[in-house]
């Protein structure tokens, strides 16, 4: 017969073992960004022939390749796609990352990713300032670049999942010559 100790959980305990997983995430994301991504970034690029990273890592991809199968064994589908997007991320912005990590503390990447891509928008944004610029397009052809702006939108997250966004068009234009 097995016996289960009780243990007091107290704030303290709590409070101990959060700031643990804050010290392991910072630890994490800093190898991560400073000796694995940049590895991996350039392991992809040379497996895929160049493709990655302005085409999706597909499955038929990863298939074709030894080392890309060794790289991402024992990985979910999810969690490859997550790595990918992430090595993505900090090869194209790997200064802005370290940057980031070393300016406001390392934390896990997409957190990090969700200020640096906060920091650019607003750079982005124009300033406030009177503008003679035409209201907003509603016409038919306006709403027509919001569709667009919708599909694009659909078929990033498509990508980022690991699918072929040009396939995924393609099944789509097929559905709409079947209804």
């Amino acid at each position: 017969m097995t016996t289960i100790e009780t243990v007091e959980v107290t704030a303290e305990t709590i409070n101990k073992e959060l700031v643990k997983a804050v010290k392991t995430d910072a630890k994490v994301a800093r190898k991560l960004v400073l000796e694995v991504h940049p590895f991996a970034a350039e392991i992809l690029k040379k497996e895929t022939d160049g493709a990655w990273p302005t085409k999706s890592l597909t499955v038929k991809m990863i298939d074709a390749s030894q080392v890309l199968q060794d790289m991402f064994v024992g990985l979910s589908q999810s969690d490859r796609s997550n790595h990918v997007r992430d090595i993505k991320f900090v090869s194209e912005n790997f200064d802005e990352v370290v940057s980031e990590g070393e300016t406001n503390g390392w934390r896990k990447i997409d957190a990090m990713r969700k200020a640096i891509q906060k920091a650019q928008k607003a750079a982005e944004e124009p300033t406030e300032e009177p503008s003679e610029e035409a209201p907003e397009d509603t016409t038919p052809n306006g709403q027509r670049d919001d569709y667009a702006s919708s599909i694009f939108a659909l078929l990033l997250q498509a990508e980022q999942a690991g699918h072929d966004p040009a396939e995924v068009i393609q099944d789509v234009v097929n559905l709409f010559k079947n209804k």
